[in-house]
């Protein structure tokens, strides 16, 4: 994220990552990096606004599951 005021530190964040379906349950599993992200274990106060001049970059695993019920259109 290009911040406007020039004196703010940029923020950065890449995820890269992939669906799996299996019938109605959907697997999401990603890896996220970045940094003067708060997501990515920063801090809420400065990541989004001022930044961090000397920020490192973190990262996060994530796995999410998710069941879909489906309903049955043809009685409508």
């Amino acid at each position: 994220m290009h911040k406007r005021v020039n004196d703010f530190n940029d923020s950065f964040m890449n995820v890269t990552g992939i669906l799996v379906t299996a019938g109605n349950l959907y697997t999401y599993i990603d890896y996220l990096a970045g940094y003067n992200h708060s997501w990515l274990g920063g801090n809420f106060i400065d990541d989004f606004s001022v930044g961090i001049p000397d920020a490192k970059w973190e990262a996060r695993f994530n796995i999410n599951f998710g069941y879909y019920f489906l309903t049955d259109n043809k009685s409508r």
